[in-house]
């Protein structure tokens, strides 16, 4: 199979196209916000806020959702996809759109782990291996309602930070969080953070490879000795 990079800029109105690298620029920008956002709440939580730290957690969860949107945005435009700058602007402003994505790769990893589990590596090879697995996971995420999800989501971040009036009742913020549920969505956080960062790495490496991160089984079979001098190099 061989690999062409095709157009990575779209045509669109108004303001000039982001090219595949300033994207890249964006992802970066708003994993160091969600990183930043996150010592935020550690600190509050230490202090035992934890209906705000949990609800900047959510916010948190939203910036790396914006990672997620700029990695889609550049394999729309690596396919010349129409449009896909104004889907990106719009769904940049969209709280549980950036929820959805947060939260599907977190899910998505849980299953990733359950199945790279029960494959055996010495009957398959490293390419072989991620395409059986993201197989898998595909099947098994696609009756998931992720706009519900996020819907939910988005509900209970509201309700971190304002006073609901339910009935004839005023239900405080810091009755919506414990220490428990903060730590439960912290570990999610870090979860998906690393499975942003990771992603935008692939991307990164596809991309100037010539190829998409939907190539990617293909592109690390066909460059896996620089991949493992990379990766080496991105651990010490």
């Amino acid at each position: 199979m061989k690999l062409h990079m095709r157009q990575k800029k779209l045509h669109t109105t108004g303001n000039l196209p982001l090219t595949i690298k300033q994207a890249n620029r964006g992802i970066q920008t708003c994993l160091a916000n969600a990183k930043r956002l996150t010592q935020a709440a550690e600190i509050l939580a230490q202090s035992k806020f934890f209906e705000t730290a949990s609800f900047i957690l959510y916010t948190a969860l939203e910036e790396v959702g914006k990672a997620f949107l700029l990695m889609e945005y550049q394999e729309d435009s690596f396919e010349g996809k129409e449009g896909a700058e104004r889907a990106l602007r719009e769904s940049f402003r969209n709280h549980k759109s950036k929820l959805k994505l947060s939260i599907k790769s977190w899910k998505q990893d849980e299953i990733l782990f359950k199945n790279f589990l029960q494959l055996n590596p010495q009957e398959l090879s490293i390419p072989e291996i991620l395409n059986n697995t993201f197989e898998n996971v595909s099947e098994i995420l696609e009756p998931i309602d992720f706009n519900k999800l996020a819907k939910e989501y988005f509900k209970k971040r509201n309700e971190l930070l304002y006073t609901e009036l339910k009935g004839k009742r005023f239900l405080s913020p810091n009755k919506q969080a414990t220490r428990q549920t903060y730590k439960e969505l912290l570990n999610i956080m870090r979860k998906v953070t690393a499975r942003a960062a990771f992603n935008a790495y692939l991307g990164e490496f596809s991309f100037r490879h010539g190829g998409s991160r939907t190539q990617i089984a293909h592109i690390i079979k066909n460059n896996w000795p620089s991949l493992l001098a990379e990766l080496k190099k991105l651990k010490n």
